[in-house]
């Protein structure tokens, strides 16, 4: 337990220091300061809130409706399961790689693709322009994390005694009602648990940020905890302290997310 408390507490303590002079110099609450004029901090904010509730939106939405597809049976679904989790058993890195390469101005495959079928001119560099940069970054997390979701809905689903299926086919509900009225709200804690475990893991992401865009171009994909490593390793200064001070901010932002779930877990048992 302390073994986990103690990177944590070390890194509050960075935040009352600066690091970019000879030796580390106590600065009370300078670093803390600079979070109220820092236009990039804002940038940062924004770019994560769009980038996570995009991503959020895209995995629920995919995950929900691929679980209800695969809580049937039909042929050949142990091969579709088995092709469905691919994308989570693949290293991040490797999949920021991949993407990278498909996305390649020279020789990507997307870019032949839509040339092929001349819905573009000429080859574009996708990852060069902010709007599209920040769009194939949310479609490559998206993909990544889209199994972990399906697996929990598709636990979930499983849990639904086919009992209550049965009672309200009786009753004439269709299939689309028997899922929205039964189905749905009988997993209402799986669906509250696997999105707030999506969304913290979808705010602190890193890696596909660093393999596919570095935070550009112009700070488009730029993400709270990115601009914290950027700071930290990244600035030239090797500024800790501001650094740490943005990493304790993202955590924070977690931690209240943990606390609304929790509040609203209680106010759905009563």
């Amino acid at each position: 337990m302390a073994s986990r408390i103690a990177p944590l507490v070390h890194s509050f303590q960075f935040c009352f220091y600066d690091f970019t002079t000879s030796s580390p110099t106590f600065v009370y609450f300078k670093n803390f300061e600079r979070l109220l004029v820092d236009p990039v901090l804002i940038r940062s904010a924004l770019n994560t809130m769009w980038f996570a509730s995009i991503s959020l939106g895209i995995v629920f939405l995919a995950s929900l409706a691929i679980a209800l597809l695969m809580n049937r049976e039909f042929k050949g679904k142990s091969i579709l399961k088995s092709i469905l989790i691919i994308p989570w058993a693949i290293p991040p890195v490797t999949i920021g790689l991949v993407w990278l390469w498909m996305l390649n101005a020279d020789f990507g495959l997307i870019n032949a693709i839509l040339f092929k079928m001349n819905l573009i001119p000429e080859y574009k560099s996708w990852l060069f322009e902010p709007l599209w940069a920040m769009f194939f970054l949310v479609v490559a997390t998206a993909w990544k994390d889209f199994p972990f979701m399906t697996i929990i809905f598709m636990s979930g689903l499983a849990m639904v005694p086919q009992d209550l299926y049965d009672a309200a086919a009786i009753d004439g509900a269709s299939g689309l009602a028997r899922i929205r009225h039964v189905g749905l709200p009988y997993i209402r804690y799986v669906l509250l648990t696997g999105l707030l475990l999506q969304l913290t893991n979808t705010l602190a992401t890193f890696d596909m940020i660093y393999m596919m865009t570095r935070g550009g171009p112009q700070d488009s994909t730029l993400t709270l905890f990115y601009y914290s490593y950027r700071e930290a390793f990244q600035s030239g200064l090797f500024n800790f302290g501001y650094g740490a001070v943005l990493a304790q901010l993202g955590f924070l932002s977690c931690i209240v997310f943990y606390a609304y779930y929790l509040r609203l877990y209680k106010f759905e048992e009563r």
